[in-house]
């Protein structure tokens, strides 16, 4: 008997008796293994696999609990389950390809929203859907399996009158939505609406800058009016108040510090609010002002601001800013259990785009995670990140620090989805 058999022999022993076998059998048998690949047929190698993974098996059964593996499922006695999960994070993804919208658990099972969708969102815990038409999408409101399916705004009936964004209110009862107007072909307006799904009735809020807006609460929106300002619209009258300038003192102070040496902030704009009532937070988006060349445009454009931050408020007093290096763009999206992602990136460049985890305690980011160009989510317990480019979605875990605001950080090797479809949301 050689060498190699009577020291397999002498582990598989071991491990019956209770002792551990050391790991240098493993790894010879392992060595050798690999040499006989190149030399023997398929039938040989599958036996010496056999013998090998009956080894490390049996021992394994016998180890200390501190080196054992996590604990099968077993589907027969004695018969191992290595069926893996589709996606690690646990709950369920929303996907949209094609016009369908269909819900896709880890195990692989999936439950299909009936009718043609295109994308859809989860507000108010309901879904608010769309179907894109010749003259802009439709809006529909259901419950999370798509039953009470309604049509809650129709689509336009020509192509110079579109809806190019859609919000409900936190209660649900009232959605916001911006109206553009193509003029002429130079002249392209944007207005605030905002409907009562109960009666039908929908009212003119006027124009709005950009095509950013928050609700505040379930009876007035954020929005920007001008590049310098945020004011309260009540979503009744119409009537508007001044919120935030950029020449407020305290955001001056926040970007200075977030910015050294980039002087105030010349822009300001709002990436949403989390929470109600005192625990409400609101993101408000800043950036200095570019040097101006021949052909630089007009604000919002790219190449009109520099070196933005997002600074995190409470009311109107700043909490915490962050400021990562960027080529161009920074958007902040809320998350779970206090944590938000920031992404940083140019245009429709996916190399240039980075993902960072943080937490409203600190600007304290993580490292950066490349790629996310169309997107980023956590999963609900917040310890997983999927992020979105083109049609690759790709989880990885949260990293450090933020993942110790969740209930355990995890590690694992990053890992795709292959499945057709982008992730529309992701719940419990």
């Amino acid at each position: 008997m050689s060498n190699l058999r009577e020291r397999l022999r002498d582990a598989i022993t071991a491990s019956v008796e209770g002792a551990q076998p050391s790991f240098d059998v493993i790894n010879a048998v392992r060595r050798r293994h690999r040499r006989r690949l190149r030399r023997v047929t398929a039938a040989s190698a599958a036996a010496i696999m056999v013998v090998i993974a009956t080894a490390v098996f049996l021992a394994a059964q016998k180890a200390e609990p501190a080196h054992q593996p996590p604990a099968a499922k077993t589907t027969k006695p004695g018969q191992l389950d290595l069926t893996l999960p589709l996606f690690p994070g646990g709950g369920r993804l929303l996907l949209a390809s094609a016009g369908v919208l269909r819900w896709l658990y880890p195990d692989g099972r999936t439950v299909r929203i009936p009718g043609s969708f295109n994308g859809a969102a989860v507000s108010a815990g309901e879904l608010l859907a769309w179907k894109y038409t010749h003259f802009g999408p439709g809006y529909y409101t259901m419950k999370l399996n798509g039953s009470q399916q309604r049509l809650v705004l129709p689509a336009g009936h020509d192509n110079k009158l579109s809806v190019i964004r859609a919000l409900l209110s936190p209660d649900g009862s009232r959605l916001a939505y911006i109206r553009q107007d193509m003029v002429s072909q130079s002249i392209v307006t944007d207005t605030l609406w905002v409907r009562d799904l109960a009666t039908s009735q929908h009212a003119d809020l006027g124009p709005i800058f950009n095509s950013a807006f928050a609700w505040h609460d379930n009876s007035t929106i954020l929005t920007a009016t001008d590049r310098t300002s945020l004011v309260l619209v009540n979503a009744t009258t119409g009537s508007r108040s001044a919120y935030l300038t950029v020449t407020d003192p305290a955001l001056i102070r926040a970007y200075e510090r977030a910015r050294p040496g980039a002087g105030p902030p010349a822009y300001i704009g709002s990436d949403g609010m989390t929470g109600s009532g005192a625990s409400s937070r609101l993101a408000v988006w800043l950036g200095g002002a570019a040097r101006r060349t021949p052909g630089s445009g007009t604000f919002p454009q790219t190449g009109t601001w520099t070196r933005p931050a997002e600074v995190i408020l409470t009311g109107t007093t700043p909490l915490v800013t962050y400021a990562p290096k960027t080529p161009q763009q920074l958007s902040l999206t809320w998350g779970p259990h206090g944590l938000v992602l920031l992404q940083t990136g140019a245009g429709d460049n996916p190399g240039s785009w980075n993902t960072y985890a943080g937490t409203l305690n600190s600007g304290r980011l993580s490292r950066p995670v490349p790629y996310g160009m169309d997107g980023a989510t956590f999963n609900p317990a917040g310890n997983v990140i999927a992020l979105q480019d083109g049609g690759l979605e790709t989880f990885v875990p949260t990293p450090r620090p933020a993942c110790e605001r969740t209930v355990r950080c995890l590690t694992f090797q990053q890992t795709s989805l292959l499945q057709d479809g982008t992730v529309q949301a992701w719940v419990p």
